[in-house]
């Protein structure tokens, strides 16, 4: 469950509470957090695409094997 933040609307001379300055870095972590969690996501997709096509590239060379022999 993502972490919510609910921003705090500042008035002049108002004093910043050890409460909200801890809020403001959560805040700033879970975004972070977040944002690498989506980076990893992406690049294992990216990995996965690769090991893929490969995949496919032998299975088609093993195909034409297969009939050339079948054929040959």
């Amino acid at each position: 469950m993502a972490a919510t933040y609910t921003p705090h609307t500042w008035t002049t001379h108002e004093t910043i509470a050890t409460e909200r300055m801890n809020a403001i870095e959560q805040g700033i972590k879970t975004a972070q957090d977040t944002a690498n969690k989506a980076v990893d996501a992406m690049e294992l997709r990216a990995a996965f695409d690769i090991l893929a096509n490969q995949v496919r590239a032998e299975l088609r060379d093993l195909k034409k094997r297969v009939t050339i022999i079948e054929n040959g």
